[in-house]
């Protein structure tokens, strides 16, 4: 199966995991939030048990002080038992990251599938329209250190295509507002991601979603940008 057969397929499952019912949507999140997890700690050689995680998640699902709150009892017991402050460090990232910022999905879930569904399609529109332009049109390097594939070009080809696509959907103001707030966030969230990889020397932090990649390869720019968006909206 070749690379946009892939995407397609995980596309349609996520929108059904995330239009589904809240029960649904609440697994899809979990299971997300293990196997980042997972990859992360795998990534950096911790030997810290994912399931960890998973109290951090549901507690962050139901509210999301609760869940920080979670996150700080886990790692005063991690630290506690293992007397490791390094290991704490990373359990921090690690934890944090993969059971706090997932749980974005489900608060902007609550706010309508109408929201979801039109984040999807921005992070959507932006990965491909940037990949596409980038790679017809590229000749400046945005990051060279940090992903040498990217470019200025293929950005701005992702940025405007997603402002579009936001317009149509949100209306002009909020679609200009959205669009530029997502695809800044979707490509901090994607370099971030190549960040941590180039630090550890690796390609995907799984093979789980074949060419693809791992959940944190695929999902970066759509938990970042879900951050962000959230609490735009929340605000509003």
């Amino acid at each position: 199966m070749n690379r946009e057969s892939y995407g397609i397929l995980i596309g349609i499952f996520t929108v059904f995991i995330l239009l589904a019912p809240k029960f649904i949507t609440i697994i899809g999140i979990i299971i997300l939030s293990f196997f980042i997890s997972k990859e992360l700690k795998e990534t950096s050689a911790v030997s810290t048990s994912s399931l960890f995680v998973i109290p951090i998640i549901l507690s962050s699902l139901y509210n999301l002080s609760l869940g920080l709150f979670t996150l700080y009892v886990v790692l005063f017991f991690g630290l506690v038992v293992s007397k490791d402050i390094e290991l704490f460090y990373k359990d921090s990232f690690i934890l944090g990251f993969s059971g706090i910022l997932p749980a974005f999905l489900y608060r902007v879930k609550i706010l309508g599938n109408y929201y979801i569904l039109g984040l999807l399609l921005s992070v959507w529109v932006l990965d491909v329209m940037s990949y596409y332009v980038g790679k017809r049109f590229g000749k400046h390097k945005l990051s060279f250190y940090i992903s040498p594939n990217k470019t200025i070009e293929g950005f701005l080809g992702g940025l405007l295509s997603c402002v579009f696509v936001d317009i149509l959907y949100f209306g002009f103001s909020k679609g200009i507002i959205f669009g530029i707030i997502i695809s800044f966030s979707g490509v901090f969230g994607d370099l971030f991601k190549s960040l941590i990889k180039r630090q550890y020397g690796i390609k995907d932090f799984s093979n789980i979603f074949g060419p693809h990649g791992g959940f944190l390869d695929r999902f970066d720019s759509i938990i970042f940008s879900a951050v962000v968006f959230y609490l735009i909206n929340a605000s509003s």
